[in-house]
């Protein structure tokens, strides 16, 4: 399994439903401008769901591959993670709307 990332960039929380061979299936609803990171198979779907006025409607249906991780961002040696953690955070300072706003 190889790990993903998806950041909810609307105002209202989703649904990400990723599925895959072998009965494999990963559901997490996610907050507002919320990051996550999971791990999945290759060549699964991911599908983004929200709640629309006829009931759950689905926004987007992505290859889980275009969601991976690059190979350079993984921190092999954990002496290593802070500094992956710490540049993601530096992104997110950068890229998040509200952050922007209240600053």
């Amino acid at each position: 399994m190889t790990t993903h990332h998806y950041r909810n960039a609307l105002c209202q929380m989703v649904i990400l439903r990723c599925v895959g061979a072998n009965a494999f299936f990963h559901e997490k609803g996610i907050f507002p401008f919320e990051e996550w990171f999971f791990a999945c198979p290759p060549d699964c779907r991911v599908d983004i769901w929200t709640h629309g006025l006829g009931g759950a409607e689905i926004l987007d249906s992505i290859c889980a591959d275009d969601l991976q991780v690059p190979a350079s961002a993984k921190a092999d040696d954990p002496a290593e993670a802070p500094s992956l953690w710490q540049t993601i955070g530096v992104a997110l300072l950068e890229s998040d709307p509200v952050k922007q706003l209240a600053g």
